[in-house]
């Protein structure tokens, strides 16, 4: 059994946005991008001999692959969790409906704010619109939602109405990244001044997890912030009778990554080369 139970496999390096800090600008729109055949020759490869259970499928922007509903179909048939990370632009309904005929089981939309502020630095996206597709997402289909947001200088203060407008489009799920300092971000670093920016970010994330405990939304939605919070650490510990047994479980949790994936994840690049997390490029 391969120590790696997930992968995430670009299945292309195209992409139809133009991120002010986009961390795989350095990987994006190649022209040896593996072909359908390929794809689904490897998938097979990683179900057969590694036992991969579930691979997240991404990009570039992986709706500009053409086979894209029928990548997720046969990782349906292999009994292979299908994940997706989009940036929304091409997820019409008809999209969004034959994703899930062909057994998608979560897609993650990236969503940076609620007005200008996502729309100013992920160049030739619609905010609006994309709100608009989480609900159709949550009120036309069993596909699990989740809201990406990369935060950084642009929307540090937006983190409260953000949580807000997630809540009101009943997302299952809020994962907040912090911005990488590489790809496109290195290109604009003069537009990235972060003199304020974590002074910020904690103040929004402190209000929001104070409203998020006192109205008990456990339950209602799962949110990972930055490596610094996790819902799952609000559940009580499982019950632990002995010195031996208490110290071996908080060294666990002290000893878990700041991003658990890497225990887990493997990349493929959409030129079929394995590597590390994507941010170990």
């Amino acid at each position: 059994m391969s120590l790696f139970t997930s992968v995430r496999l670009e299945i292309t390096s195209k992409c139809n946005l133009n991120c002010k800090y986009c961390h795989n600008l350095d990987f994006a729109n190649k022209n040896n991008d593996m072909t359908t055949e390929k794809i689904k020759a490897l998938l097979i490869s990683l179900k057969k001999e590694l036992g991969v259970n579930k691979v997240l499928l991404t990009g570039g922007e992986p709706l500009l692959n053409s086979d894209v509903v029928e990548i997720v179909q046969l990782l349906t048939d292999l009994k292979i969790k299908s994940d997706l990370v989009t940036n929304g632009k091409l997820l019409t309904e008809k999209m969004i409906n034959n994703l899930s005929k062909a057994g998608l089981k979560r897609i993650r939309i990236s969503i940076d704010g609620v007005g200008d502020e996502h729309n100013k630095y992920r160049i030739g996206s619609n905010v609006e619109e994309l709100w608009e597709k989480c609900k159709y997402i949550k009120n036309n289909t069993k596909i699990n939602t989740v809201v990406h947001t990369v935060s950084s200088m642009h929307n540090a203060n937006k983190m409260f109405d953000i949580y807000k407008k997630i809540l009101e489009v009943k997302a299952d799920r809020w994962r907040i990244f912090d911005v990488g300092y590489e790809g496109a971000a290195n290109q604009n670093i003069k537009e990235l001044d972060v003199s304020t920016y974590y002074h910020e970010f904690m103040d929004q994330m402190s209000r929001t997890l104070r409203h998020y405990i006192e109205h008990s939304l456990i339950n209602k939605l799962d949110i990972e912030a930055n490596g610094v919070f996790k819902t799952n650490l609000l559940t009580k510990p499982p019950m632990l009778n002995t010195y031996e047994e208490k110290n071996k479980y908080f060294k666990k949790i002290l000893n878990l990554s700041p991003c658990a994936y890497i225990q887990h994840q493997s990349t493929i690049r959409s030129d079929g080369k394995g590597t590390l997390c994507q941010f170990f490029s």
